[in-house]
């Protein structure tokens, strides 16, 4: 018996060696598979963050150009408005009626010619323009006039330009709107009692909603007109205390949806937002729901 458990001791040793052997191989083997994975795994992520970090960059940079676009183009309205009116010129209550008439509802209306084809020997070649306010609103006051007069004369001298832009118009808390859309001349056949100044867009633009007199982009919403998804962008210009007109313009983004909807990395998507976190812009198609708020 003693003989025979010493003839196999060498190799029930070398049966434990070989399971240690193969042990620590595989213990090995796993150690350099996980680090070699982890060194990959990061790679990979630190390479796909740059990608992405650049695809953001270039997107954010391709994105922001409209909106950029925008409000350069309405501060330059800003500051030509805010010159015209500190200036000299007068407009008389002749003038004033040969752009508007009321309408048997008591709403003031810019008159049809001024959408048709007009030549002006002082303001020149005219179209597409309309204007609207409300039956609630008397168009009585003389300043009132000029602000509206100004106002046509900028928007139908610098939309037809930045009307690849957007829908260049201008607003005012009393319940009127100059606007230039040369498809359709909807302010004709706007309500009259509609309260334009009660709802959301120039609602936001007003001292008691908006006492820092910030500039506004709107949610985006679904312009039935137009059939257009929609956001607007206005600037609130305020003069010795009073709150004289709003610049804006409606920029229609279906282009820009578009492109976030389709042209993004694969598991990804796209969004855009204001500087506050507010959603402009949501990653999916506007729904039913949405346009029915718009």
């Amino acid at each position: 018996m003693t003989l025979f458990s010493l003839s196999q001791a060498p190799h029930h040793l070398h049966r434990q060696a070989l399971r240690k052997v193969l042990l620590f191989g595989t213990i090995i083997v796993s150690a350099a598979t996980v680090i070699s994975y982890y060194q990959v795994f990061n790679r990979s992520k630190d390479k796909t963050i740059f990608a992405l970090r650049q695809y953001m960059a270039e997107r954010s940079r391709q994105e922001s150009q409209t909106f950029t676009t925008v409000r350069a183009r309405l501060e330059f309205f800003r500051k030509e408005f805010m010159t015209l009116y500190l200036s000299d010129i007068s407009f008389s209550e002749d003038d004033f009626w040969r752009f508007y008439f009321v309408d048997k509802d008591g709403a003031t209306r810019m008159k049809k010619q001024f959408f048709n084809e007009e030549f002006d020997s002082k303001i020149g070649r005219q179209w597409g323009m309309s204007s609207f306010i409300g039956n609630n609103q008397s168009v009585a006051s003389r300043d009132f006039q000029r602000r509206l007069l100004i106002s046509y004369i900028l928007v139908s001298r610098y939309s037809p330009a930045w009307y690849p832009d957007g829908v260049l118009h201008v607003s005012y808390p009393e319940n009127a709107i100059v606007i230039f859309y040369p498809d359709e001349p909807w302010r004709l056949n706007t309500e009259p009692d509609l309260p334009m100044n009660e709802l959301e867009t120039i609602k936001a633009t007003l001292q008691s909603t908006n006492p820092d007199r910030h500039a506004v982009w709107t949610r985006l919403y679904y312009d039935e007109t137009a059939g257009e998804r929609t956001i607007t962008y206005e600037i609130p210009v305020d003069y010795a205390g009073r709150h004289l007109i709003n610049p804006s313009m409606d920029v229609q983004l279906k282009s820009v949806m578009t492109r976030l909807d389709t042209d993004h990395p694969e598991g990804a998507y796209n969004f855009i937002i204001r500087k506050d976190g507010y959603l402009v812009i949501p990653p999916s198609k506007l729904g039913d729901e949405l346009k029915v708020k718009g």
